[in-house]
């Protein structure tokens, strides 16, 4: 690993715990309503993998858990 890709590196690691910091403190004040699940799978292009696995599951325990999935616009054809 050379050097610009070292500091490429510990840029990222620093976004990464910015953003961390930034959820955690934006948590604290945000009421969050835990009957609602939003599920997102390859950048809202596809609707599978564990996302689609775990809405399946929710489904069949027939609870009131409000399911919403996101998806790219070019990909509202999945929801069909």
């Amino acid at each position: 690993m050379n050097l610009g890709e070292s500091i490429i590196k510990i840029a990222k690691s620093g976004i990464r715990y910015l953003y961390l910091i930034f959820v955690i403190t934006l948590n604290q004040f945000i009421k969050i309503d835990k009957s609602y699940v939003v599920f997102n799978s390859f950048y809202g292009k596809r609707i599978d993998d564990s996302p689609r696995i775990i809405y399946e599951k929710l489904k069949e325990k027939k609870n009131n858990l409000k399911c919403y999935s996101v998806v790219d616009r070019r990909a509202k054809n999945l929801l069909k």
